[in-house]
């Protein structure tokens, strides 16, 4: 029987042997809307679509943020953490994206959400620095 993670529609950053695809960590951790949206966006950037996976995670960021604002509340379970820190794992994920990835389904404030922006703009000036001088060789 073929399941929904054995068909891919459109690319192949989801095929690494022995990896958890995101929406199945998204559905373990019960993730909110917003929270998936910026974990999918963060944690495929560099194997889909580089700058403008970061810049549209970051505009979800955005609008969490002025949800936070406005008494939203993450909605992650005690689960969540060991769910996203198993998916980063299984990825391959350096330290810096992980915690950015972490503190995306545990944050308890907008100022846990702007560290994940701050943090996360870091990583992308990283990102540009590295494609930047790949594409100058």
């Amino acid at each position: 029987m073929i399941t929904a993670n054995d068909i891919q529609v459109g690319g192949q950053h989801y095929k690494k042997p022995g990896t958890i695809q995101h929406w199945d960590m998204a559905a373990r951790a019960e993730l909110g809307y917003f929270e998936g949206q910026i974990t999918k966006y963060f944690s495929r950037f560099e194997s889909k679509n580089g700058l403008q996976d970061i810049d549209k995670g970051l505009h979800f960021v955005e609008k969490l943020i002025e949800l936070a604002e406005h008494n939203r509340r993450c909605q992650a379970n005690q689960a969540a953490t060991f769910h996203i820190t198993e998916f980063c794992r299984s990825q391959g994920f350096d330290n810096a994206l992980t915690s950015v990835l972490t503190l995306c389904v545990t944050w308890r404030s907008a100022t846990d959400l702007f560290t994940v922006q701050h943090d996360m703009a870091h990583i992308r000036r990283d990102y540009n620095s590295r494609t930047a001088t790949t594409s100058k060789d």
